[in-house]
């Protein structure tokens, strides 16, 4: 699209009946393309070279909603990560280098974005690489009520999806109403303590396992729950350290 000067698209193909998403539509002036594609349930198709949707933005902040209810999609990160034979983790870098948000460095909010996509199996891992300015990822996957276990991938997703977004500071729902139940997670140093993002609480009441009492070394050091990250009433809290 030649609009030069266009900003705001809002919802421009919300709720339209919209089967397949195309690239190099979108003018790189934009910089809130909320709800873009939401609401659209016959939605399967993306682009193969996922980076077109908005192309190089620098101005792109908010992607908010931007698929919540497109319940037929399937794959939105080309699954970059697996694990071997051998447990260990291969990342295809070619994979990794095509994602939605690739070349939108300064995106701020990715409130929703998938909310209600139970199409979606497997936490698209890699979509965060390239965002290290991301703020907010309230409700990313809230109600992909079929979107598996974080167990399955063998690595903890801190260590990919939030691996390069030290400025988020509020995630909260971000996994409710999914199948994931059993969670671990790092919370990195560059984590403030004061942030919404995490809350104290006490280690002894951190696990109900047997392993998990102040007599172990293991639950030592300071320990913290994110706040409402899960909702889920078969969700618990899985041992959260800071290092």
């Amino acid at each position: 699209l030649t609009m030069p000067k266009v900003k705001n698209i809002d919802s421009m193909y919300d709720s339209c009946g919209l089967k397949e998403v195309k690239g190099n539509l979108i003018p790189n002036t934009v910089t809130y393309a909320k709800d873009l594609f939401a609401y659209n349930e016959h939605l399967t198709k993306l682009p193969d070279d996922l980076t077109t949707i908005f192309g190089s933005n620098s101005n792109l902040l908010n992607v908010s909603g931007l698929f919540q209810h497109c319940s037929n999609l399937t794959n939105v990160d080309n699954t970059p990560l697996t694990v071997n034979e051998n447990a260990q983790i291969i990342v295809d870098e070619t994979k990794l280098n095509n994602q939605i948000l690739r070349y939108c460095p300064n995106v701020l909010t990715v409130d929703e974005m998938f909310q209600s996509c139970t199409g979606l199996k497997k936490v698209p891992i890699g979509l965060l690489h390239w965002n290290p300015n991301v703020v907010m990822a309230n409700y990313i996957f809230n109600n992909c009520s079929n979107m598996q276990d974080a167990g399955d991938y063998g690595y903890s997703l801190n260590e990919y999806l939030f691996r390069n977004t030290p400025d988020l500071t509020s995630i909260k729902y971000a996994f409710s109403n999914t199948k994931i139940n059993n969670f671990s997670i790092v919370i990195m140093e560059n984590y403030n303590k004061d942030s919404s993002l995490i809350s104290p609480i006490s280690n002894k009441n951190l696990l109900n396992d047997k392993n998990a009492d102040n007599n172990n070394n293991q639950y030592k050091k300071e320990a913290f729950i994110i706040n409402q990250f899960f909702r889920t009433k078969n969700q618990k809290i899985i041992f959260i350290e800071k290092v």
